[in-house]
């Protein structure tokens, strides 16, 4: 399952640059053959939160049949990522690691009391759409997912199926036992 033809690699950070890969790569497979399932590998700690909803969206409206598998680690936005699997769910080694974490964002510079507040509510919007795509994908609740990201969580893969991330047949041995 690793080793497909037609397997693409998410490594390191989510950013434009990946997604634009990424989605080129799907597009190219989608044409060579639209039937034929692509496997998106991906270990990434996360990265930008736009790039990820950029993702998961192409990934969920393509029509492609993707098998996303994690590997190593899956944190922060390529949860989502991960998340949007359109054929069986999403896979994981058991050997994988995901960390789960409010959203972040920065400024710097000088900005007026109605700044700061403007772009703390783009910020909670962008939270709160994220925790509802991840409620949505594992039928938490919305206050479940928050919870957990708010206690900056660290799941293994056994963790990650007993909190309904993950379906235990969706954990791909490694250990050869």
């Amino acid at each position: 399952m690793l080793a497909e033809k037609r397997t693409i690699l998410l490594a390191g950070d989510v950013s434009f640059e990946s997604a634009e890969q990424i989605i080129l790569q799907i597009r190219s497979y989608l044409q060579e053959n639209a039937k034929e399932d692509i496997y998106l590998i991906i270990a990434s700690t996360g990265g930008n939160l736009f790039a990820a909803f950029s993702l998961h969206d192409f990934i969920k409206a393509s029509g492609a049949s993707i098998v996303t598998i994690g590997l190593g680690e899956v944190s922060s936005a390529a949860i989502m990522v991960w998340l949007a699997a359109t054929k069986g769910g999403p896979k994981a080694t058991e050997n994988t690691f995901f960390a789960l974490h409010e959203t972040t964002g920065s400024m710097t510079g000088s900005y007026k009391v109605s700044e700061t507040e403007t772009l703390s509510a783009h910020r909670a919007m962008r939270q709160n759409r994220y925790f509802e795509i991840l409620a949505k994908a594992t039928n938490k609740t919305f206050e479940e997912v928050k919870r957990l990201a708010c206690q900056d969580t660290l799941f293994n893969v056994d963790m990650m199926v007993k909190s309904g991330f993950l379906h235990r047949k969706n954990v791909i041995k490694t250990s050869g036992s």
